[in-house]
């Protein structure tokens, strides 16, 4: 599956230690550091978090996500 998001809101996960790794060169060709972002050409759902909020941007996640989730009961 094919998510587009803003490329803003891709930028805020540099706290994650994954950045810390790439800057300290563990990790080669990562999004936003020493490769470029690349929204992908046909996504299955874009969510533009630029204009929505973060509960309105989950919920478009959600309505596209959980139809095709099964659920199995114990």
């Amino acid at each position: 599956m094919k998510v587009a998001t803003g490329a803003m809101k891709v930028s805020l996960v540099k706290a994650l230690r994954l950045y810390k790794m790439t800057r300290e060169g563990k990790i080669k060709n990562f999004t936003g550091i020493d490769a470029p972002f690349e929204p992908p050409e046909n996504p299955d759902v874009a969510i533009m978090t630029g204009s929505l909020s973060i509960i309105d941007s989950v919920q478009v996640g959600l309505d596209h996500i959980l139809p095709l989730v099964s659920f199995k009961q114990s």
